[in-house]
Order: structure tokens, then C-alpha cells, then sequence
């Protein structure tokens, strides 16, 4: 028998002190990455309807551990 469990999703409420202007550029770099990652899955999963792991597999290029 499967168990389905319950979905819980963390909202984060604050305020981002950047102390200098390299740690924003490098922040303001990082979300650009990100948003392109995503927008690249969203293709690679929709439109050339590649599976899922192949796509987690490509993102790893892209955004490494930044």
C-alpha cells in the first residue's frame, strides 16, 4: 500500500542586507542563473518532453553549486 504524504512548502519573509557591491553583483548573478536554469528545464521538459532525470542531469551544468 502507498502512503501519499502531505506537500509542505516554506515561505521565507525578511530583509536582505547586501554589505558591498561585489556580494550583490555576485547575488544579482546568481539569480540570473537560476532563472535561466529554470526556464531551460521548463523547455527541455515541455517542449522536447525529456524525462525528468535526463533534465536534473543537464541543470547540474548550469547552475553547479553555485
Amino acid at each position: 500500500m502507498v502512503r501519499r504524504t502531505r506537500e509542505e512548502r516554506v515561505t521565507v519573509t525578511g530583509k536582505l542586507i547586501v554589505k558591498d557591491e561585489v556580494t550583490l553583483a555576485q547575488l544579482i548573478n546568481l539569480m540570473r542563473q537560476f532563472r535561466d536554469a529554470i526556464e531551460y528545464a521548463h523547455k527541455l521538459l515541455f517542449e522536447e518532453k525529456i524525462s525528468e532525470a535526463e533534465v536534473k542531469r543537464k541543470l547540474t551544468g548550469i547552475l553547479s553549486n553555485a
